[in-house]
Order: C-alpha cells, then structure tokens, then sequence
C-alpha cells in the first residue's frame, strides 16, 4: 500500500522532492509513524484507516436453488434487506423480524 501512495503522491506532484512529498502526506499520529494522512485547507486531518481498523464483515451465502426472482419474497427481503419486488420499508421489516411477517403484494 505505501508503495501505490507514493506513487500517486510522486504523479500528483510531478516538480515535487520525495522529501517534500513525505512531509506533506506522511504523518506521526498518536505514535504511530508514517500515517498517511492529509488536511484541506482549513479542515481537520484526514487519516487513512489501517487494515486492522477495517471490520470483516461475513456474507451469507445463498441457498442452492434460491434466488431473488424465484418468487420467495420473504427470504429475499430477509436475507439482505431489499428485493426488487417490494418497498424498502417492508424489506427492512422483513430483515429486522428474520421473516416472520406475511406479505402481500399489490399489483
């Protein structure tokens, strides 16, 4: 990753010295060194997160013959939270009551 930043860093200050370039973009934050990290004018110090600091998120996998237009609304909707067929709103209700709720569609 520090190598793809000082690229971009050397192609976006083409007239720059390397030394500059790290001074300007690479900070000692709370300890830790060589924090990429950037302020626009008048602003508050942006840094750019680690990967630690970076959650896992798990994905559910889908069952084997399902899918989102096969007509199964209720594991659609519950499962991720939208489906294509219903309104957001009762997309999320599904989600939030892992599809205990019964739907009807108006057409």
């Amino acid at each position: 990753m520090f190598q793809k930043l000082k690229a971009w860093a050397k192609r976006r200050h083409p007239q720059k010295a390397i030394q500059w370039i790290i001074n300007k973009y690479w900070k000692i934050i709370g300890g830790n060194n060589w924090v990429f990290a950037t302020s626009a004018k008048g602003k508050n110090l942006m840094r750019l997160r680690t990967h630690s600091q970076t959650p896992v998120v798990r994905h559910v996998k889908v069952k084997g013959e399902s899918s989102p237009y096969d007509g199964n609304l209720v594991y659609g909707s519950s499962r991720k939270g939208k489906h294509p067929e219903i309104s957001t709103k009762e997309a999320v209700l599904l989600k939030r009551q892992k599809g205990k709720i019964q739907l009807t569609i108006d057409s």
